[in-house]
């Protein structure tokens, strides 16, 4: 099972088109067994497979092997005559051009949840796609021989035919923007006030969460404007706002449309600088979380006209790097998402249950922050110390085949000490702060799970590694309890539940990082600064 932890997204992507290989070989050693009926199966079964599964993608070394099904089957020797050999290289030919046609005609802007768009031309996305299937079992029924030749000819002419029609039909949408224009035409109807930038992971859907309700309150449309294409579907599940696809910068321009005065931005991805790059409109960094890692005090963030921040501290981190941004920049908004979904003093005069959440294992050295190396031996100090569990891992962490075995080793460990513990498929059910109210303590890596847990009042761990002794400088570290990745976490642990030590220095930066307003808990500040952003430039 390691091992499929491990190795399950390669695997993912190499076993089908194994498969599809292995299926040609079978296809060709049934043809020359002499079994064609056993021969067609397979070779209806392969493009029904494909068709399933490259609706939405090209896929061309299964394209390439059916071709290899399809040339076998024309080998048959009683597949001699003249028009099944036509029947067999219109077959080839349609399956080779399929993904070039399909990727050509698909639109460049699509649209959901966005009244007076229409569905695209006669609902089929991939006609060559569904012509090369067609055109494919035709010939597998003419090898097998359930169909006669004549028939044979005209079904694969009729299906390139149709395919090839509805492709131009298609083509010339695309060449005309046509799907673009009408996207536009219902967008400038609907009359949005903002919009809400997304390009990233498929996995990032949370980001959206944490922003898109708040937004809502403003009372203005708005719209969520997304830049990969298989992202679409899970923005539709997370939004009711209407959500938008555009490929290019080109396919921006048809979503500026008047009205539009302002773009919220939820990462720092490099495609934000597609739409930054129009400046009439007024852009603004939310973010999806503050914390001392270097993507919060990124240099990149000065492209935004405004960068809201929590408290004072998500402003002077930048200074603090030497990240020059005008003062004016920032807007100190609290922590909205805090009030009504956290508890404070919930802890005191509970069993001990401690959330251990490592945040996810960064690409590049400055974001290699992780503790789910040392997991298990955090997990083990946790349960000698009699402390329920809760393991709620990094969602992003689920990418990596290292952190997905690192990950299964610490819910083994739960699962065998048995009791309450919650493992990752537990824990990952409940959000973040439904985790950290049924927890009486915390331990974190350097997110922004540690912020927020200053509103609960509740003691935490720290976990720092070696490499990263800035961090050991700021406020925060200093009314966290540190735990240095490598040593014993024993220590850390006993004083985590023992007698509350930093209770005052906790308090006294609390401010600093959350702002006064999510301490009252109420949410006027983050109205102020979104009714004043949506503001038109001057």
């Amino acid at each position: 099972m390691y091992l499929w932890d491990r190795y399950r997204r390669v695997l993912g992507r190499v076993l089908p088109r194994l498969l599809a290989w292995l299926g040609a070989l079978v296809v060709i050693a049934l043809v020359f067994a002499g079994q064609p009926l056993f021969a067609g199966i397979v070779t209806v079964l392969a493009a029904v497979m494909l068709w399933w599964q490259g609706r939405g993608s090209a896929t061309p070394t299964a394209g390439a092997a059916l071709v290899a099904m399809v040339v076998a089957l024309g080998m048959k020797p009683a597949v001699d005559d003249l028009r099944t050999a036509v029947a067999v290289l219109i077959a080839v030919a349609l399956i080779l051009v399929q993904p070039r046609v399909d990727r050509a005609i698909r639109p460049r802007v699509r649209a959901v949840l966005l009244g007076g768009t229409r569905p695209p031309l006669a609902r089929l996305s991939t006609p060559m796609l569904v012509a090369s299937c067609l055109s494919a079992v035709t010939i597998a029924l003419r090898a097998s021989g359930l169909i006669g030749e004549p028939v044979t000819i005209v079904v694969v002419v009729l299906v390139a035919a149709a395919g090839g029609l509805l492709a131009a039909a298609h083509l010339v949408r695309v060449r005309r923007r046509v799907d673009a224009k009408e996207v536009r035409a219902a967008l400038a109807a609907y009359a949005p006030r903002y919009a809400v930038y997304y390009s990233g992971p498929d996995e990032g859907a949370y980001q959206l969460q944490l922003w898109l309700g708040l937004l809502a309150r403003s009372g203005a449309k708005g719209v969520l404007i997304v830049r990969e294409p298989s992202f679409l579907p899970i923005a539709a599940a997370v939004s009711e706002l209407p959500v938008v696809y555009a490929e290019s910068v080109e396919a921006i321009e048809f979503l500026l449309v008047p009205g539009l005065t302002t773009v919220f931005y939820v990462n720092n991805e490099a495609r934000n600088a597609d739409m930054v790059r129009y400046p009439a409109l007024r852009h603004v960094h939310l973010g999806h979380g503050d914390s001392e890692k270097p993507s919060s005090y990124a240099a990149f963030t000065a492209i935004y006209d405004q960068i809201f921040v929590a408290g004072p501290a998500g402003a002077q981190r930048y200074a603090d790097h030497g990240v020059l941004i005008p003062a004016e920049k920032f807007v100190v908004i609290g922590r909205p998402q805090l009030v009504g979904a956290l508890h404070r003093n919930s802890g005191v005069g509970k069993p001990p249950t401690v959330l251990y959440a490592p945040t996810w294992r960064g690409s590049i050295t400055d974001m290699q922050l992780s503790s789910l190396d040392h997991g298990a031996a955090i997990v083990n100090a946790l349960l000698a110390a009699g402390a329920t569990v809760i393991f709620r891992p990094h969602p992003l962490s689920y990418r990596d085949a290292t952190s997905r075995v690192l990950i299964r080793q610490v819910d083994e460990l739960l699962a065998a000490a048995g009791g309450a513990h919650r493992g990752s498929s537990q824990a990952s059910a409940l959000t973040a702060f439904e985790c950290m109210n049924q927890s009486t303590a915390m331990i974190a890596d350097n997110s922004s799970l540690v912020p927020d847990y200053l509103f609960t009042d509740k003691p935490f761990v720290l976990c720092l590694p070696a490499v990263t002794a800035p961090v050991a400088r700021t406020p925060l570290s200093e009314a966290a309890i540190p735990l240095v990745l490598g040593s014993d976490p024993s220590e850390a642990v006993a004083r985590l539940l023992g007698p509350d030590e930093l209770a005052a220095k906790r308090a006294a930066v609390r401010a600093y990082y959350l702002g006064e307003s999510a301490l009252s808990e109420n949410l006027a500040t983050f109205d102020a600064a979104v009714s004043a952003a949506l503001e038109a430039k001057a």
